[in-house]
């Protein structure tokens, strides 16, 4: 689940005269809460990492200069074509792209970046920002204006005695709990993939507020339970939150053996998943009687 306080920005990679200016704009960004996302050095290296880097990012950033560099491309026609192709592929309403411009690069550019400007400023999308802002802090302003000004989805979370989250991995097992309990109880389940790309903590938290107790569970998946935990228990209020949070590891893996989260209005529990459903109606009977 991705940490939606904070804006995963891809920085792309720029002509040579543009290093100094994307070097202080880096700083300025890391310094404004964002975490900065650059693409390696090197051509080959560049085309195999990119991908990677945009899926994990909300945003793109790139800084066009006055030269246009055909080896790096990104400030260049790669723009257009690798770069767009892979944005189409995902939530264009989500997924904002930058194109800083400062007015300091605006002069003097060489015959292929004014065609390659003039293309970006007449085929801009909705989901385009063309900017020529003369100050990195003013462009980062904006940019944090536009990203967090989205407009939140609503998930229609439904009122349920048991929210059921559990990693894809787990899937299986996962449906076999959800199974029994939907039989005795209001149930609402999640699978988390997080090989998608999808952001689920809005999902999740307006979801949670809706539930008597929630469950995480995790079998092959104990690296990501504990960490995924304890973002949601800050993210929903930690002690306050209206929603009782247990994680339950399943001790058919003998590689779970403890559980190392302790915090007010959680409790965790390593036992077998025929048990679990009985653990959790026990959790959700006790909390009703308080």
């Amino acid at each position: 689940m991705r940490n939606l306080n904070k804006i995963q920005v891809y920085l792309s990679n720029s002509s040579p005269d543009t290093l100094v200016t994307r070097e202080r704009l880096r700083r300025i960004m890391e310094k404004a809460g964002m975490d900065v996302l650059c693409p390696p050095d090197g051509s080959v290296a560049l085309k195999s990492g990119r991908g990677e880097l945009l899926r994990m990012s909300n945003c793109s950033v790139h800084l066009i200069g006055k030269e246009h560099d055909a080896v790096l491309g990104e400030s260049a026609s790669e723009f257009d074509f690798e770069q767009i192709h892979v944005m189409k592929q995902r939530d264009m309403s989500e997924f904002r792209i930058f194109v800083w411009q400062p007015d300091s690069l605006m002069h003097e550019l060489d015959t292929k970046q004014q065609l390659f400007v003039r293309n970006i400023q007449q085929n801009l999308s909705e989901n385009m920002v063309f900017s020529t802002q003369k100050s990195p802090v003013m462009f980062v302003e904006d940019m944090r204006t536009v990203m967090y000004s989205r407009k939140k989805k609503n998930y229609d979370a439904k009122e349920t005695d048991v929210f059921l989250i559990y990693n894809a991995i787990d899937e299986t097992s996962g449906q076999e709990i959800f199974s029994i309990l939907g039989d005795i109880m209001r149930v609402e389940v999640l699978g988390l993939d997080q090989g998608a790309n999808t952001d689920y903590e809005d999902l999740v938290k307006e979801q949670i507020l809706k539930a008597k107790v929630t469950v995480i569970y995790f079998d092959k998946t104990a690296d990501w339970a504990l960490p995924f935990t304890k973002q949601v228990w800050r993210a929903t209020g930690g002690a306050s939150s209206p929603s009782h949070l247990m994680w339950l590891g399943d001790s058919a893996n003998s590689q779970i053996k403890e559980l190392d989260f302790v915090a007010p209005n959680v409790s965790g529990l390593i036992l077998s998943r025929d048990l679990m459903p009985l653990e959790i109606k026990v959790m959700f009977d006790k909390l009703n009687s308080i």
